[in-house]
């Protein structure tokens, strides 16, 4: 019996953190010759201050060298937009687990990725980005409703651009997965229902010598 909540209680924790998918955006529509503004509305999430790049048909930089598939990659580039912030937002609360980013023109960048939930501010982590290649960045950000990305600071690597932008690709956003949904609820009921029915009828097995 003991074997068998084990291997319920397990179940329903996998199936509590996997009831939300996680939706990986390439940024590779819209097809664009170089550069193109994105948003507001954009793979169901709202994005503000961002761009589309077709990193080769841009040129040598940042935006080129941080793509890990296709040929495009997102801008976050609020400084165009006269913004300090690139954001996401949505009007459910969702996670951001990760992401491919580098520096467009600055070695030495710091990106500062801010997550809120309504006015609160749940999550702040910065990380310093290169123009040679994508940074692997995982967050872990659960339950947000915003997050705001500013890059600052770093040194002109050479190439042909400058100021403060960065790019991405392979975003990976998800719906929160804080509260399993309605049927991950009653897969989880119907196994602990069968587990106290299974126990109530060992408890009434009468053993004779």
């Amino acid at each position: 019996m003991r074997k068998l909540l084990f291997a319920l209680a397990a179940s329903a924790a996998v199936l509590a953190s996997g009831a939300a998918s996680a939706d990986t955006l390439d940024f590779e529509t819209p097809d664009v010759a170089a550069f193109e503004r994105i948003g507001p509305s954009y793979a169901g999430y709202t994005f503000t201050n961002w761009a589309v790049v077709d990193g080769p048909g841009y040129g040598a930089s940042g935006y080129a060298n941080v793509i890990t598939s296709g040929q495009q990659s997102a801008c976050g580039c609020a400084s165009d937009f006269g913004e300090i912030y690139s954001s996401i937002s949505n009007g459910t609360a969702f996670d951001l687990i990760g992401g491919n980013f580098a520096s467009a023109w600055n070695d030495g960048a710091t990106l500062l990725v801010e997550g809120y939930r309504g006015a609160s501010l749940l999550y702040s982590q910065s990380f310093v980005l290169n123009t040679t290649g994508p940074s692997a960045l995982t967050f872990g950000f659960t339950g947000i409703d915003l997050v705001n990305f500013s890059i600052s600071g770093g040194t002109p690597s050479g190439l042909s651009g400058s100021g403060n932008y960065f790019g991405v690709d392979d975003l990976q956003l998800a719906a929160s997965s804080g509260v399993p949904e309605p049927a991950t609820w009653a897969l989880m009921i119907m196994g602990f229902g069968a587990a106290g029915a299974a126990l109530r009828r060992k408890k009434a097995t009468v053993s004779y010598a």
